[in-house]
């Protein structure tokens, strides 16, 4: 059976939760290094546009571009006080995704300095794993079992 693309996460599977084009368009929007910076740094709490241009080291108009698309998608909100604009982060789960976010991060940086776990440049070996068979048994999604497969093993 084919995904019709209405399917919903949970927990990694597919189910209910959050719909999975909607799940997409925030990984699309993190995957900017700028916008997940700025999300990064906004972990820490609360700050103004400018403190936010010296820590990351962004232009004004790069940031304020950067600012809106997190403000669009509901990652971030706004406060103003006087001349200045404050931004944090929107809500208990945006703040649960970022710390998922690091959680993450902290995983993939761990398993790459893991000797046993690195082949050929400098990627993740796939020891273990028979690549034909898993693409005989899952079709197209056989790169997908791989991945599956290397991430239950971190």
């Amino acid at each position: 059976m084919r995904a019709s693309g209405n399917e919903t996460m949970t927990n990694g599977a597919l189910q209910t939760g959050m719909p999975v084009e909607a799940f997409c368009s925030w990984l699309k929007l993190i995957s900017n290094p700028n916008r997940l910076r700025i999300l990064l740094h906004l972990r820490a709490g609360e700050c103004a546009v400018g403190e936010l241009e010296s820590a990351l080291e962004l232009k004004q108009p790069n940031l304020s571009h950067e600012l809106r698309k997190l403000r669009d998608h509901g990652l971030v909100t706004t406060r103003r006080q006087s001349k200045v604009i404050f931004y944090s982060l929107c809500g208990a789960s945006t703040i649960g995704f970022v710390d998922g976010l690091v959680e993450l991060r902290g995983k993939l940086h761990e398993s790459m300095l893991e000797p046993t776990s690195i082949g050929k440049d400098n990627r993740p070996a796939d020891v273990g794993i028979d690549r034909e068979n898993l693409s005989q048994q899952n079709g197209e999604c056989g790169q997908f079992a791989i991945v599956h497969h290397l991430n239950s093993t971190i």
